[in-house]
């Protein structure tokens, strides 16, 4: 027989989404971030993306500063033909060097417009040119997507400041990278950094805990969520499913179980080394007198330092705070000795 309160997920902490995932990934990266309690920006790196100041996902924001751009660009060709024509007619040194000056001044902004615009218009007419097209799970649970066939199959994109929350069901938090609206779905965005286009299983995670929020809060539906890889606008679609949702649960579950015993019973190291390698937690840092970022309950934490060199001592987050050393430590001080 099932004890239904151990099958219930426990409800005592608030999770971010961002921190959920972590657990999926690794229980000792998970209980850092829940102490850290880090802001979810809807990115993997944990970091807000950087759009610069050309936009690249939404086609009246794209429009709207091409024109602001042209205006610009113009006027500096106008002022450039005026100040071309004074600089034949001028009769004084003075004025030349004036006209002189703006005409400088004016090719300099004229190319650096130059390439923004062009970068502008593609962008503008790949956004045009391509077809409407909404996700299809006939068979499987994840397809392929293109950002623009979303925009053009009337999926709007939109941004928020503050983190959906939810404590119902769940005590539940997330900041989707943004979400795309029509009619009654909310599709939420989540956006990868770096390199690779790998979708793992701490990205389903985030989706489902995503979809999830934005049901309970809204009243709306999320039949799926995306996932955009980095530097483009390809990506792919989760359904939120059955399974998906089964996923998200056993997460909450463990991750409050874990969280549960932290102090008691802390997480094992990973099994597998590469897990810490590609971890941010696990990334070398230099020491320097005792200046640590990790806490434990309120207190500092000191580095777990190891000598690696004649005058270079190395720490990572996880060592500190588990006071071990993963892997990447372990190995540049193999190599130096």
């Amino acid at each position: 027989m099932v004890d239904e309160a151990a099958a219930k997920p426990r409800t005592d902490v608030m999770l971010g989404v961002h921190t959920l995932s972590e657990f999926s990934y690794c229980g000792r990266a998970g209980i850092i971030s829940y102490e850290s309690k880090p802001t979810d920006f809807g990115t993997d790196t944990g970091r807000p993306e950087n759009l610069g100041y050309l936009p690249n996902y939404n086609l009246a924001t794209i429009e709207a500063r091409l024109v602001q751009f042209l205006i610009v660009f113009y006027a500096s060709a106008a002022l450039l033909a005026l100040s071309l024509m004074g600089l034949v007619v001028s009769s004084t040194a003075k004025s030349q060097g004036i006209c002189l000056l703006v005409v400088v001044l004016a090719l300099a902004i004229s190319a650096y417009l130059f390439a923004p615009i062009c970068t502008l218009r593609r962008r503008r007419r790949e956004a045009k040119g391509a077809p409407p097209r909404i996700p299809s799970f006939d068979i499987d649970s994840m397809v392929p997507i293109y950002w623009w066939e979303l925009c053009a199959a009337d999926y709007a994109p939109k941004q928020f400041e503050d983190p959906f929350r939810v404590s119902r069901e769940l005590k539940l938090n997330g900041h989707p990278w943004a979400v795309l609206f029509r009619g009654t779905e909310r599709i939420p965005v989540l956006k990868l950094n770096g390199k690779s286009n790998v979708v793992h299983e701490n990205h389903r995670v985030r989706i489902a805990g995503y979809c999830h929020l934005l049901e309970a809060t809204t009243g709306c539906s999320s039949p799926f969520g995306v996932v955009l890889f980095p530097n483009g606008r390809a990506g792919v679609a989760i359904q939120y499913s059955e399974e998906q949702k089964h996923l998200l649960m056993r997460s909450y579950r463990r991750a409050q179980s874990v969280i549960a015993g932290r102090i008691t019973q802390p997480p094992s190291e990973p099994s597998n080394p590469n897990i810490c390698i590609e971890c941010p937690f696990g990334r070398l840092r230099k020491y320097l007198f005792e200046q640590t970022d990790v806490t434990l309950d309120g207190n500092p934490l000191p580095p777990n330092s190891v000598r690696v060199g004649e005058n270079l001592r190395l720490h990572t987050v996880c060592g500190d705070r588990f006071r071990w050393n993963p892997p990447a430590l372990a190995a540049e001080k193999a190599s130096k000795s």
